[in-house]
């Protein structure tokens, strides 16, 4: 009997129900952002988390959205920072 390649690239090969959760959850995640009732994005950033401890580039995947994630301004500091330039601004 052969082994699938893709258990073989497994870091840990006993966590077979971890990678199956993993990719279960990439689907949905893809169906979330195909269909408007499903949250895709949650399914994704959990699966590559699950995956993660497994695959390298789904480490990697995960490592590029963190970064993409520092660079989006957060929502509620726009509105703090044009108060604070009212607070401050002359007005003589």
């Amino acid at each position: 009997m052969t082994v699938p390649i893709w258990v073989m690239n497994l870091k840990r090969p006993g966590s077979l129900w971890g990678t199956v959760v993993g990719w279960v959850c990439i689907f949905i995640g893809v169906l979330g952002l195909i269909l408007p009732i499903i949250p895709g994005l949650p399914f994704l950033f959990g699966g590559l988390f699950i995956l993660s401890t497994r695959y390298w580039w789904a480490l990697c995947c995960l490592e590029w959205l963190k970064r993409l994630m520092k660079k989006v301004p957060v929502a509620g500091s726009s509105r703090k920072e044009r108060a604070a330039k009212l607070v401050t601004t002359d007005r003589g």
